[in-house]
């Protein structure tokens, strides 16, 4: 056995064996940034002493692709000598000892942040930097700022950190989860307060620095007669600030009814240059936007627990002006979110208010750290938005024309029509009517914040109607295919579920959100990122899977009974598709399409959406108006009425004439006539008595051929239990006992018959 090498420590011995290749099991001896890295085995640490600095480095040896590799080098283990003895200071400063001073200590330290030499700073000084300012911000949070010399040592140590040279080093120090730029945003803020606390009331300070400016003031709470604007360009700032047009206004009212009468408030506002190039792009949503503006931060003291009205409003600058902007946010910096280490933004609270090409105005009902956040889509995705929204607006437009005509047609003809379905069809297309008229008009108009959320919680309401009385229809269908003799009318139920239901569910998500998420930035909508769409999701799922399970039981039956086995295998599928088309429109089917093209990449399935649901209505119109028996024989009826009324007044005038002109003997004669006409009657009647039938009138016998529910064969002449080959079921206008008297001849339910064949039998006739 031969020994091909060992490290220089006693614990890391590697024995090889001669044919061994030595590549594969460890990391071979290397020197880097002035350390010599001994041979180390796969899945150890070498640990070196630090090159002009205190402490240890670390660096791993592991397996990639069957060959060992060095890792890159920890060194946030070495800190130059210079910052640990200013931590031992500030040590000493916690604990009551007085070698030095507050002022001293950050005037050390923004020498030392500075850029040294070299370009960049070593991990561990930089982590020591910021653990530095977060002492000196809890010191000051006990004690009051008597040299304001120390401000701007603070301000120029934090603007050192957030210089575009440490990016990487911040984010690695993010990643070790040890600090980082958040940390600094989060001290800085609770420094400004510190400041503030300090000043006197009417007093200003402003602090510039490369990449921050701080403005502090106080003054009492119910004595801002024209509001507060920052910054106030009149004090000291940087020329990168001034030049922009980002502005945080504060309105009279805030404070007032935030803070007790004659309350002095602190107030801290900060500008941060770079930190959008430092700071960690994630978000709550997981979303690929990115930060577009400065990061501006806000802070009161005494600190507020508490929602601000009216809102505090913000105007960002974007840094860049591009036209393929397709989404933005304004966002702030939640440091307490769940699940994602140092924070993440998030847009709870923040709405966009006014949005151009430039410039964003946002409105946040409280305060932090803000920004817009934006995300770009390619020519590809704004024109396929284009061409959804160009569907959506025309097929909605159809839409609402047919649901007119569809309303129009009905209570044109409701005497003869009238049934349990065609009240649940009507109040169904009122419902989408509604909404729809609603959705085109309102639902882009995000400009008044009050006004918006009022349209998104109309959208919500009608939305809802439209899908509880999608299921009154599914339950009338099912009715009236499983149990077929039940004849008692459910409009009763089933109206009070299709208009009380969806208040019941909007009611209880207002109350339990307080509005909060009925408007987002671009839509008068409910809000994803606060869970308030599920709020319209759960319920309309729901009625979905019902629709869909009552779907498939109605064609299971209609497909079992004899009548469709007797048919060929294409009329079979022609009645099948027929019976869908008729079928899905007031079910909501299609509905299914939006859950599975919540994707972005399914296009194909967004289109079907967008075609399909704004076309509901207009699909209503074509199966259940233009195409229904039940309404054209309604209209021959009410043409035949109108023709038979229209030939009566054509008569009567000239029966009157004839009447004047008559002499008296041929009045004396039609009282002759009377008298034998009313002896022929009572022979008529005596005859009829001995079983002879009396005479009837031609528009009695019209009037007789309507069913229960008021339906009119094709022919007038013809038979009221003419089947088509269509479910009657499926007819809005047909009840369970029009069903029965359509396809049940009386002969048929005799006493002898089991309920088994009289089912069957009705089950033959459906189709």
């Amino acid at each position: 056995m031969n020994t091909a090498g060992a490290t220089n420590k006693s614990a890391n011995v590697i024995i090889l064996s001669k044919d061994v290749d030595l590549t594969t099991k460890a990391c071979l001896s290397e020197t880097l940034d002035y350390m010599t890295w001994a041979l180390t085995s796969v899945g150890e640490n070498d640990i070196q002493p630090c090159y002009n600095a205190s402490g240890n480095a670390v660096r791993a040896c592991s397996l990639e692709n069957g060959v060992a590799v060095w890792g890159d080098i920890d060194s946030i283990g070495c800190v130059d000598i210079q910052f640990l003895t200013l931590q031992e200071q500030v040590n000493d400063l916690k604990d009551g000892k007085r070698s030095t001073t507050v002022p001293i200590v950050a005037k050390d330290l923004a020498r030392l942040t500075s850029l040294p030499p070299s370009g960049q700073h070593r991990e561990g000084d930089l982590s020591t930097a910021i653990n530095l300012l977060a002492d000196i911000s809890t010191i000051r949070q006990s004690e009051a700022i008597e040299d304001f010399t120390e401000v701007q040592s603070i301000v120029k140590t934090a603007s050192n950190i957030l210089a575009p040279e440490n990016k990487e080093l911040l984010n690695t120090l993010h990643t070790k989860q040890t600090s980082g730029s958040s940390n600094v945003m989060e001290i800085i803020g609770n420094y400004g307060r510190s400041v503030s606390s300090g000043l006197a009331v009417g007093q200003t300070s402003s602090t510039a620095a490369a990449n921050i400016v701080l403005q502090v003031t106080k003054l009492i709470a119910n004595d801002i007669p024209n509001g507060l604007q920052f910054p106030q360009k009149e004090y000291n700032i940087s020329s990168w600030l001034k030049e922009t047009e980002n502005v945080i206004n504060i309105d009279k009212q805030t404070l007032s009814s935030t803070y007790q009468e004659n309350a002095s408030v602190g107030i801290s506002s900060v500008f941060y240059k770079t930190l959008d190039e430092v700071l960690p792009q994630q978000t709550a949503i997981n979303s690929t936007e990115t930060i577009n503006t400065y990061i501006l931060s806000l802070s009161f003291e005494p600190p507020i627990n508490m929602t601000l009205d009216p809102p505090i409003s913000l105007q960002f600058q974007h840094l860049i002006v591009n036209e393929t902007i397709a989404n933005r946010s304004c966002s702030f910096w939640d440091f307490d979110f769940p699940g994602l280490l140092g924070g993440a933004w998030s847009t709870e609270g923040c709405t966009v208010a006014i949005s151009s090409t430039n410039l964003t105005v946002c409105h946040c009902k409280h305060i932090t750290n803000f920004a817009v956040l934006m995300s770009y889509s390619s020519t590809t995705t704004a024109a396929i938005k284009e061409a959804l929204g160009i569907i959506t607006i025309s097929g909605l437009s159809l839409s609402l024309g047919g649901l007119v005509i569809t309303i129009l047609c009905y209570i044109l003809v409701w005497r003869y029509v009238k049934s349990d379905r065609a009240v649940i069809l009507v109040n169904l297309c009122a419902a989408l009517f509604v909404a729809d008229v609603i959705f085109l008009a309102g639902v882009d108009q995000t400009e008044s914040e009050i006004a918006c959320k009022i349209i998104a919680g109309l959208l919500h309401y009608f939305f809802l109607a439209v899908f509880f009385f999608m299921l009154a229809e599914a339950v009338e269908i099912y009715i009236q295919v499983v149990y077929v003799f039940a004849t008692r009318s459910r409009v009763r139920y089933l109206l009070p579920l299709g208009w009380g239901g969806p208040l019941i569910v909007v009611a209880i998500s207002m109350g339990i959100t307080e509005t909060d998420g009925y408007s987002t930035k671009d839509y008068c909508w409910l809000a994803i990122a606060n869970h308030v769409i599920l709020a319209f999701i759960i319920p309309a799922c729901v009625i979905i899977l019902v629709n869909t399970v009552i779907l498939i039981i109605v064609m299971r039956i209609m497909y079992r009974t004899e009548a469709m086995r007797k048919k060929e295998q294409k009329e079979k599928i022609k009645t099948g598709v027929r019976s869908l088309c008729i079928m899905m429109p007031i079910l909501g089917i299609s509905w299914i399409l939006g859950v599975m093209a919540v994707n972005d990449n399914a296009i194909f399935l967004q289109f079907m959406f967008a075609i399909f649901n704004s076309l509901q209505g207009f699909f209503i119109f074509v199966f259940h108006c233009a195409t229904s028996k039940p309404i054209r024989d309604g209209f021959k009826a009410k043409y035949r009425k109108h023709k038979h009324r229209k030939s009566s007044r054509q008569f009567l005038p000239s029966s009157a004439a004839r009447i004047k002109s008559t002499s008296e003997t041929e009045v004396s004669g039609k009282k002759h006539q009377r008298i034998s006409s009313s002896s022929s009657k009572q022979s008529t009647k005596i005859q009829h008595d001995k079983g002879k039938s009396p005479p009837t009138k031609t528009h009695d016998r019209d009037d007789k051929r309507h069913s229960s529910s008021g339906y009119l064969s094709e022919d007038a002449r013809g038979s009221i239990h003419e089947v088509s080959d269509i479910p009657v079921f499926m007819d809005p206008n047909v009840q369970a006992d029009t069903i029965t008297s359509r396809m049940i001849k009386p002969p048929i339910l005799s006493n002898k018959i089991s309920y088994q064949k009289q089912s069957t039998y009705l089950s033959s006739s459906v189709v």
